[in-house]
């Protein structure tokens, strides 16, 4: 799956698509995580991302939020489960 089918895909959820440009970044975040993800060091011995793979992970999604303008100052990163 490439980031445009992601971006696609995620612009038909309707709290997406209430925030123009958020589906990019979400594209962009599941380009990101496949990357990290297909590196075995990045993973715990169970298949995991390990606690550096989720830090980098979850700076570079902060990053694309902090960048991506006016339309997305509402939206934060909620990691809770």
């Amino acid at each position: 799956m490439d980031a445009e089918h992601v971006a696609k895909r995620l612009r038909d959820l309707p709290e997406v698509a209430a925030h123009p440009g958020l589906a990019e970044l979400g594209a962009a975040a599941f380009t990101l995580a496949n990357v990290l993800l297909d590196d075995d060091d990045n993973l715990t011995r169970l298949g995991n991302p390990n606690g550096e793979t989720r830090a980098r992970l979850r700076a570079r999604i902060e990053e694309l939020l902090a960048t991506s303008g006016a339309e997305l100052d509402d939206v934060s990163l909620d990691t809770d489960p």
